[in-house]
């Protein structure tokens, strides 16, 4: 098919004129090429600038040329295309390829059904011949051997990864059929370094998995995340004397919102409490009003009371937000570990007097927490003064302090309206102050930014990703009934080895950020390489 692009059709006599030689001084080349820039960022600016020509009269160009191969496209005759049909439209028969199925083609599928999706062997066996056909009928005591088989090569592969270079790590612990798995991880990478199952979780027992790492792996990280468990605490301080323990911010917002949802529902049940009691005491005779009346004024007094309650726990619990931020709201003036940690003591405690049970466990559990939850901060103050001066002084750096607060807040949707539009408010006040502060250069803007913001960013205080992973493995757990540590060391390789396609480590795995080391195929690195054509199972 021949598609004609005449210049009265795509190209104003202005463009055409902007330029009499190159590669675009044919009309239909020039609408190609305009046709082709589409996508290119920036290539239409420079085409214009080449042809000295408005970048406008460029659009114009590539809506004609559209408009004429639409028109082409939707005249009828012998050239016209067929389109292939979709495997949607193609009869169940026909055959799309052909694949010599091996016996390593089958072990990698026993493999990446085991891990890639929460099935049980039992699933496997039943998939095998879906997938490959009857050949592929294999028992279960055969492919239990296959994933024995790649769990020990897993493991293996995992102890010789070098562990030394890990500065900050993130433990927890979760159970399944009442087993505690012990879990680490690194933050920087989501490297799964620790994946055990042990017979409790003890101090001793973290202590042992933990000195494992420290003297067969190097693991000696600066920092840890945790939360607030005694036996987690005593194994990290036992294995690594002295460290920096950063307690999880994360538990005490969850336990937060636990006692104010208890407390809103016991507040919004005891107004419709008095409300039932105000509508009843109109009704009956006289002595039935005046039972009535007293039971509406004992349910009124009741409704006070948890009205009150709730509105004092949320103020307590605005503050205690307002402490877990990096900066005060409005100076980019970062918080000091003692205020946080004096703060957090005092709220807690103020938390306890509210009275109910669930507030007071709230209450205790930020009262003991404080120093964990603020210890974040000397840290960070320390970081800071140290990129003042690259930052371009003290005002700068605390410009871009407060910008880095703002766009966070910005960004969280959390909250009534009246403070999401607040939050926006300040988040255009803080880029005008940086600005300002700057005296209007974007070299010295983007300079405090770059200094600032790196720093900022490595604030490391909670465990979401340990309970991301936690939550991505609890239905492989579920599935299997019961743990074994065979497949936990498969699940971390795979965990460890395979593409992630999303997030700050999208394109990559984890290993591979650790070591520098690429792995293509992450199967083909245990030993199962695609093109494999292994010996008989039965030899």
């Amino acid at each position: 098919m021949t598609i004609s692009i005449q210049q009265g059709d795509a190209v104003d006599q202005s463009v055409a004129a902007g330029r009499t030689s190159g590669p675009f001084a044919a009309s239909g080349g020039l609408a190609i090429e305009v046709l082709r820039a589409q996508g290119q960022h920036g290539r239409l600016t420079e085409m214009a600038r080449d042809l000295e020509v408005d970048r406008r009269r460029l659009y114009e160009v590539r809506e004609r040329a559209e408009e004429v191969l639409a028109r082409e496209f939707e005249q009828s005759g012998d050239d016209d295309v067929v389109s292939e049909p979709g495997p949607e439209e193609l009869p169940d028969d026909r055959v799309l390829f052909n694949l010599a199925v091996t016996v390593g083609h089958v072990k990698r599928a026993i493999i990446a059904l085991r891990v890639i999706s929460p099935a049980s062997i039992r699933d496997i066996v039943g998939l095998l011949p879906i997938l490959f056909g009857i050949g592929a009928a294999w028992s279960f005591g055969t492919i239990q051997s296959v994933l024995t088989e790649a769990g020990k090569r897993a493991k293996a592969f995992s102890l010789t990864v070098a562990l030394s270079s890990i500065e900050c790590v993130v433990l927890d612990e979760m159970f399944s059929q009442n087993r505690p798995v012990l879990a680490g991880l690194d933050i920087a990478t989501q490297y799964l370094f620790l994946l055990a199952e042990r017979p409790s979780r003890t101090g001793e027992e973290w202590h042992t998995v933990l000195e494992e790492l420290r003297t067969g792996q190097g693991l000696t990280p600066e920092r840890v995340v945790k939360d607030a468990g005694t036996g987690l605490a005593l194994g990290v301080e036992t294995t690594w004397k002295g460290i920096e323990q950063r307690d999880d911010c994360f538990h005490a917002i969850l336990m937060f919102g636990k006692a104010r949802f208890y407390l809103e529902r016991r507040a919004l049940g005891a107004i419709t409490t008095e409300y039932e009691a105000e509508q009843k005491r109109e009704r009956g005779d006289e002595s039935a009003r005046r039972r009535g009346g007293q039971e509406w004024r004992r349910a009124k007094e009741g409704a006070k009371r948890a009205i009150e309650r709730f509105d004092a726990f949320e103020r307590l619990c605005f503050e205690a937000q307002e402490l877990s931020k990096l900066a005060r709201t409005g100076t980019g003036e970062l918080y000091t570990q003692d205020e946080v940690k004096s703060g957090l003591e005092r709220i807690g405690l103020a938390m306890m007097q509210v009275g109910g049970n669930h507030a007071r466990k709230a209450g205790r559990y930020l009262k003991n927490r404080a120093p964990g939850l603020a210890v974040h901060l000397r840290a960070l103050g320390e970081d800071l003064a140290k990129v003042t001066d690259e930052a371009g002084g003290e005002a700068l750096m605390k410009a871009a302090t407060r910008l880095y607060q703002a766009a966070l807040d910005a960004k969280s949707k959390a909250g009534t309206e009246p403070k999401k539009k607040a939050a926006t408010e300040e988040l255009r006040a803080a880029i005008r102050h940086l600005v300002d502060q700057a005296q209007g250069d974007g070299v010295k803007v983007h300079r405090a930014v770059k200094a600032v913001f790196p720093v900022l960013e490595k604030r490391e205080r909670a465990s979401s990703a340990i309970e991301n992973f936690n939550s991505v493995l609890r239905p492989y757990l579920v599935v299997h009934k019961n743990v074994q540590q065979n497949f936990l060391e498969l699940f971390r390789y795979y965990w460890n080895t395979r593409t992630r396609e999303w997030g700050k480590g999208k394109g990559t795995s984890a290993y591979e950020q650790l070591s520098g080391i690429r792995v293509p195929d992450w199967l083909g690195l245990l030993g199962y390489p695609v093109k494999a054509a292994e010996h008989s199972l039965l030899n």
